[in-house]
């Protein structure tokens, strides 16, 4: 009996939390997970103006034969491994060069590089 009311205290403790999270989690699920495996769905049949047809990864082994979206895959992760890690290291540098100056230029800093975002 006494292992029971732990229980329901707990539940009646974190039911509150899981409801204000459900409207996100709705939200993410309607938005986002639902379209991301509706596309997945779709990327297995040829579609065609009044029909589709199941081809299941035909049009996977299509793209990775056309020589364009091979260019364009090349191109994509040499851009990636070329330029995060230098942003990162520049953007590391420029933090410690910033943090050791006056609280002025710290602020301007901060300021100059948050206020575009804004």
């Amino acid at each position: 009996m006494q292992s029971n009311n732990k229980l329901l205290v707990k539940l009646k403790k974190i039911t509150p939390g899981y409801l204000f999270l459900l409207p996100a989690l709705i939200f993410f699920v309607l938005f986002v997970i639902y379209p991301m495996i509706n596309a997945l769905i779709l990327s297995l049949y040829k579609v065609r103006l009044q029909s589709r047809s199941f081809i299941g990864f035909g049009n996977y082994v299509a793209l990775f034969k056309d020589q364009n979206f091979m260019k364009s895959l090349y191109n994509t992760v040499l851009l990636v491994l070329g330029n995060v890690p230098l942003v990162l290291i520049f953007s590391f540098f420029i933090s410690v060069v910033v943090y050791n100056k006056s609280e002025f230029i710290r602020s301007f800093t901060r300021a100059a590089f948050y206020f575009p975002a804004v």
